[in-house]
């Protein structure tokens, strides 16, 4: 099984993170658990320093949820294989339409179980910082993202209509933090 860790976002991982984006996009694919990296992509110097804004709610401005951005790397070669976005404090309309945890995974690395690998890690990372019970929301289509969801002890809860996705609805799981996954 390939080594992999988390790391906060860097300059120096900026042409990977660009390139990450550039796959998500050509994919067709949602920017979940990106930090809004895709909105500064020519900034990238700018969103490290949002980034870091963003990690302290004193910092943080009232319409973003603080909380921290990790790139999923894989030691052997080096590369962002995904991203996870843990939301400390939510507000409300992330509480029914994004939840504590957003991720991605590659779409080159898809398939590959990082998906259950990198929301492990991002749950463990939410045990450190003392949070206990959180919520983790998926579009009601994104099966293997519910099943990940659910492998890590997530209890559906509710389903909103999506405000991204016509015609679709947006899966509330909720996941308490005393078991592992």
């Amino acid at each position: 099984m390939d080594v992999i860790y988390l790391e906060k976002p860097s300059i120096k991982r900026q042409q990977d993170a660009i390139k990450y984006i550039g796959e998500l996009r050509e994919n067709n694919l949602p920017y979940s658990g990106t930090g809004y990296l895709e909105r500064y992509i020519n900034e990238y110097q700018l969103w490290l320093k949002l980034l870091k804004k963003y990690e302290s709610p004193l910092t943080c401005p009232n319409d973003v949820c603080p909380g921290f951005t990790y790139f999923l790397i894989r030691k052997n070669d080096n590369k962002i294989i995904g991203m996870i976005n843990i939301r400390t404090k939510l507000i409300d309309k992330v509480r029914l339409h994004g939840g504590n945890i957003g991720y991605s995974i590659r779409p080159s690395e898809q398939h590959k179980g990082y998906g259950k690998r990198i929301l492990k890690l991002g749950l463990d990372k939410c045990k450190e910082i003392g949070m206990n019970t959180l919520t983790i929301v998926t579009n009601s289509e994104n099966i293997a993202s519910s099943k990940i969801i659910e492998s890590c002890n997530g209890i559906m809860i509710d389903s909103v209509p999506s405000i991204e996705y016509n015609k679709q609805d947006d899966i509330i799981y909720q996941v308490i933090l005393k078991k592992g996954c």
